[in-house]
């Protein structure tokens, strides 16, 4: 009886939380939440205030994964503390997801923001960056706006756009191109003449990840060239998860649409270096130097912007080993077999757990090292590094890994 009355106070709680009444009854903490005027926190919550659920309009709302606990495996850090931003992280709670059908739905802006067609913008699949970490959406852009128009597009638009869609690679892979296995997975009737919107098409890798993923150029449409758009039914597949929290199904989902017939083999294959040597940031300073090493150690040296997504996924896949400085093209480790190893190289001021994460996911084992700033920081550009060849070299052999 106890656990019922439990479960039943929960309920209540959280039917009561998107009320736009409440909200303002609680003060401005839980109004950052609910406004009561044009904001809804939850998709699920302005779904649940329309006819209870099932909207007259046709719209519809439904649960694709539900929500779940993740506990993830200690990095190695050969000897050094591990970092706050992995300890905080070692257990995790996954949202849950979902695919929501708006009649006379809208989106607008570069990341796509979902407003409904009585004027509500829908919060968890609107974020915007902000001072703390996402903008309160009661200061979203899109109320800055003096009443914009949306150009009308008929028939049915999915939402792909997300928040950092437009900015890498990896941003690009874990959080537009999933919102696609959501759409599949659910039970939402599609044509095959749907429009996809997405942020932009600046890279070749996005139009190239689309068509892998079954998206056809002519059913591509831009944020940056359609900033507001109205359709007749929006589709709204909701995030993945938060930036940097990826699921296992958008995991799978990128290993089956990317490598196409090609599994991920043992891990006793290629030994990977990825260089940064021409990106604009976070480079290794001494990277001949420690190229020469790592190639006595039968490392191949790439540079995944040379390449295609299709060949990056088929050569990630054969990888026993991959050492690289943080960036994006660590995001080819989710297509890396069960059992291979990395090493990812830090700077002390920029830790970011999120290849930790993906590993977890996968079975990989992961490793790092963090490394100094250069010697005169002023006159280098954000987070280069000098590699001290002696740890690296004891870090490799401490992995297994011998001189070839």
């Amino acid at each position: 009886m106890a656990t019922g009355l439990r479960r039943l106070v929960r309920f209540v709680r959280h039917r009561l939380r998107f009320l736009p009444w409440t909200a303002a009854a609680r003060g401005s903490s839980a109004a950052a939440r609910v406004s009561s005027d044009r904001v809804y926190w939850s998709t699920w919550g302005w779904f649940q205030l329309r006819d209870g659920g099932a909207g007259s309009d046709g719209g519809s709302y439904e649960e694709v994964y539900p929500s779940s606990s993740l506990y993830r495996r200690a990095p190695v850090t050969f000897g050094e503390p591990v970092h706050w931003k992995f300890a905080k992280e070692m257990f995790m709670e996954a949202r849950s997801t979902f695919v929501a059908e708006i009649a006379d739905g809208c989106a607008w802006g570069l990341n796509g923001a979902v407003v409904t067609s009585d004027g509500m913008l829908l919060a968890d699949v609107s974020l915007e960056p902000g001072q703390d970490s996402y903008r309160d959406p009661r200061e979203h852009s899109f109320f800055q706006q003096q009443s914009p128009v949306p150009e009308r597009i008929s028939g049915t638009v999915v939402v792909l756009s997300n928040l950092h869609g437009h900015k890498s690679y990896f941003h690009w892979l874990f959080d537009v191109i999933p919102r696609l296995a959501l759409l599949r997975k659910s039970q939402v009737p599609l044509t095959g003449d749907e429009k996809y919107l997405v942020n932009s098409l600046d890279y070749t890798f996005q139009s190239e990840s689309l068509a892998l993923a079954g998206v056809a150029p002519r059913n591509i449409i831009c944020g940056d060239s359609v900033p507001y758009l109205q359709a007749d039914r929006l589709i709204v597949p909701s995030y993945p998860g938060l930036s940097g929290i990826v699921p296992k199904w958008a995991c799978d989902f990128l290993r089956e649409s990317m490598l196409g017939d090609v599994s991920p083999k043992g891990a006793d294959g290629r030994r990977i270096y990825i260089s940064r040597r021409h990106a604009s940031r976070r480079q290794v300073l001494n990277e001949d130097e420690l190229t020469e090493l790592l190639q006595e150690f039968g490392f191949c040296i790439v540079d995944p912007a040379d390449m295609s997504v299709r060949e990056q996924a088929r050569l990630f896949s054969s990888a026993s080993l991959v050492v690289s400085q943080h960036g994006a093209g660590l995001a080819n480790l989710v297509f890396c077999p069960e059992g291979a190893a990395v090493l990812e190289l830090f700077t002390p001021n920029l830790m970011n757990a999120c290849y930790w994460a993906v590993s977890n996911l996968l079975g990989i084992r992961y490793h790092y090292l963090t490394f100094p700033h250069a010697p005169e920081p002023s006159q280098a550009r954000a987070h280069d590094m000098m590699v001290d060849l002696a740890r690296l070299s004891g870090a490799l052999k401490q992995i297994g890994v011998a001189r070839r």
